[in-house]
């Protein structure tokens, strides 16, 4: 089985490297067993889009510049924490990544 031919077409974007991943925030009001979020960051109001962790204050300068490098991106993940917590912040993230790179 290959897995880039298997794989959704998602999956396949982030493994060649064409997909964002954006962490809106890792405060969250659950307590699921799955969670992905690191026990150091669990409750922290912090955006981490691919490997770049900010403060809020600095989103928009950090999607300047990652939509500059990044001319590539075919597809962006929102996660968090829980991101409707910041529904505002998930609402800036979408309209800049859609203006940016299109439908």
């Amino acid at each position: 089985m290959n897995i880039t031919t298997e794989a959704p077409y998602g999956c396949k974007l982030c493994m060649e490297g064409k997909k964002l991943q954006v962490h809106t925030t890792f405060i969250c009001n659950r307590k699921c067993g799955f969670c992905p979020v690191p026990l150091n960051k669990k409750g922290l109001d912090i955006i981490k889009i691919d490997n770049e962790e900010i403060e809020p204050p600095l989103l928009d300068s950090l999607l300047d510049r990652i939509m500059l490098e990044k001319q590539n991106m075919l597809g962006a993940a929102l996660s968090g924490g829980e991101p409707t917590l910041v529904f505002n912040r998930v609402i800036k993230i979408i309209k800049r990544l859609k203006s940016g790179y299109g439908s």
